[in-house]
């Protein structure tokens, strides 16, 4: 996980993205850091040291594209839970009104 001795404006806003992105995951999914470093397969300094966002990390492209898939698997979870319940809501409010 390289360092930048003197990062650039650019990167330090990519940094501080990243952070919050990172951080709002682990919240809404209630993700530890060693959880998500175990699910990763990275250490749990990794996740700090990118959770930080003082410095600029810059994270390997596979532990990058480990971290959407499981973004991208959860969120897609969620909004399938969604659907079944508000299926489910509509179609026991339904019921509920025809046996009025």
């Amino acid at each position: 996980m390289p360092v930048a001795i003197n990062p650039r404006r650019e990167d330090l806003k990519r940094a501080a993205a990243r952070s919050r992105e990172w951080k709002q995951f682990r919240r809404d999914f209630m993700y530890s850091q060693k959880f998500l470093a175990h699910t990763l397969k990275c250490s749990r300094r990794t996740i700090c040291a990118i959770e930080n966002g003082r410095e600029s990390i810059t994270p390997h492209a596979d532990l990058l594209r480990k971290f959407r898939d499981l973004k991208r698997r959860h969120e897609k979870q969620e909004m399938d839970n969604r659907q079944t319940v508000s299926s489910a809501y509509i179609h026991t409010h339904h019921l509920d009104l025809g046996q009025a």
